[in-house]
């Protein structure tokens, strides 16, 4: 039976970065490279608030050549690499997700050759083990792998309409191209229903939600393969 209460989703970064910002979370210039330096200290800050803004500045990032090799280090938990991280604090879920989310956008980006197979087993083993925001993450991270396997998983997590794992599996299958996740999403649409109980930012219902989530994805949609 779903969860029945009020839940606010305000976007996709909503999911990805906590509203509150702990004290020692690091200042980045959104318009800046992100250093070496400043992804070392904020791992080595142990403040998950001030990690997740400097991973979402490098993701935003136009340029991420000199900054891919550390990333890939954390994500390989490379010490001898890295002598300098904390690697109690890097080697958490909720920070090797982001570097694996950072490595998959730049794999299909054509930046580099990631270790995809390995990150989706990992990826598949938290979907078990994490909840909250790093589930979210997980999911959204999870849908960048685009395969059909991954659909029922996504799809169990949507059906509970839990808050912020709900809002997360529904943007993951809407921009996925795979034919699966569309059905998923039609499945889930009959699922939820048009249910008053249940509302989301502005009175929306999850109905609602979904419709309003498929829709915005329907240009990048365009750019999937026949």
């Amino acid at each position: 039976m779903p969860r029945r209460f009020a839940v606010r989703i305000l976007a996709v970064a909503s999911l990805l970065v906590p509203a509150a910002i702990g004290a020692t979370a690091l200042a980045v210039d959104n318009a800046a490279a992100v250093t070496r330096e400043e992804l070392t200290a904020a791992l080595n800050s142990k403040d998950i608030d001030g990690i997740l803004m400097v991973t979402n500045a490098i993701k935003r990032m136009r340029h991420k050549d000199s900054i891919l090799p550390v990333v890939q280090a954390v994500w390989r938990q490379d010490r001898r690499a890295l002598p300098d991280v904390d690697w109690e604090t890097a080697s958490f879920p909720a920070v090797r997700v982001e570097m694996a989310n950072i490595l998959l956008q730049a794999d299909r980006n054509g930046l580099l050759d990631a270790d995809v197979a390995g990150i989706a087993t990992y990826l598949r083993g938290r979907m078990a083990d994490t909840s909250g925001h790093t589930l979210g993450q997980v999911i959204l991270t999870l849908g960048l792998l685009d395969t059909a396997e991954d659909v029922p998983a996504i799809y169990a997590v949507a059906e509970q309409q839990d808050s912020p794992t709900f809002g997360a599996a529904v943007i993951a299958l809407s921009r996925m191209c795979d034919p699966a996740a569309d059905a998923a999403l039609d499945a889930l649409e009959g699922t939820v229903g048009d249910q008053g109980e249940v509302y989301f930012l502005g009175g929306v219902t999850p109905l609602g939600y979904i419709r309003d989530v498929r829709a915005s994805f329907t240009n990048t949609r365009k750019y999937c393969s026949d």
